[in-house]
């Protein structure tokens, strides 16, 4: 008999820079927040959620958010034709930088 192994999601209220894991590997990309009933958006479930108090993360986040990027994997070329995947950036001007870089791989959610 197989097994099969469902990856919970992440996802994250801005309002109240809160995350929860939901048993969902596929589905809704948008859902209420238990807290405080706003929307609450699908990240990749390795996404790691700020303290609260820590603004300026909250601040990149939800920039990169507003420009197609949820923490899913992003590659560059090297030299030799081979796919690297980039991190992520550290502070919101690296994320200004990453966002103008990596656009062609930005994610588009629509609402369901």
């Amino acid at each position: 008999m197989s097994t099969i192994t469902y990856i919970s999601s992440k996802f994250v209220c801005f309002s109240c820079r809160t995350a929860f894991h939901r048993g969902v590997s596929h589905g809704p990309n948008f859902l209420d927040c238990p807290t405080c009933s706003n929307e609450m958006i699908r990240y990749d479930h390795k996404f790691k959620t700020p303290a609260k108090n820590n603004t300026s993360q909250w601040k990149k986040i939800r920039f990169l958010y507003e420009h197609g990027f949820f923490f899913q994997h992003v590659y560059k070329q090297d030299t030799r034709g081979i796919k690297r995947r980039v991190r992520y950036p550290y502070d919101l001007q690296e994320a200004k930088e990453f966002a103008i870089k990596y656009k062609d791989q930005a994610i588009q959610l629509r609402k369901q």
